[in-house]
């Protein structure tokens, strides 16, 4: 019993980080740009951004991917893995297609990718709390 108390708690942390991943990114994409066009100004020059985009990617992707394909295996909903793959899909390609696209057409894609990640998280969370509440005896 005391195992299945642990696992409900890991289970509970992992789904609230899996809505704050997207929202770092989000900060992420909006912060950062702001911040390098104020540090040039107070004499900080030549911070390393790339990089950045794409580790907070990878740390979004391993917190989403296993919170949702666990609560998928639950609910089956399929829309919430679809949210999930697009998010990720608009993400990576923002992140990853780095100099090809515009600034302003990496901000949309992860806007609307971490905004999508956002949704599925929550859709999910609903969906795991209303099968766990019908999977008990009263």
């Amino acid at each position: 019993m005391q195992e299945d108390n642990r696992t409900t708690k890991l289970q509970a942390a992992l789904e609230v980080l899996s809505i704050i991943a997207p929202i770092v990114c989000l900060a992420d994409c909006i912060v950062i740009p702001i911040l390098f066009m104020i540090l040039p100004l107070i004499g900080v020059h030549q911070i390393f951004h790339g990089v950045g985009d794409q580790l907070v990617l990878l740390i979004v992707l391993s917190i989403c991917a296993p919170t949702i394909t666990i609560g998928f295996l639950k609910h089956r909903r399929k829309s919430v893995m679809i949210l999930m793959m697009i998010g990720f899909a608009l993400m990576f390609c923002a992140n990853f297609a780095g100099q090809i696209i515009d600034e302003s057409l990496h901000l949309a894609l992860s806007l609307l990718g971490s905004a999508l990640l956002i949704r599925a998280n929550i859709i999910n969370r609903r969906l795991q709390k209303a099968s766990s509440c019908c999977n008990h005896h009263h």
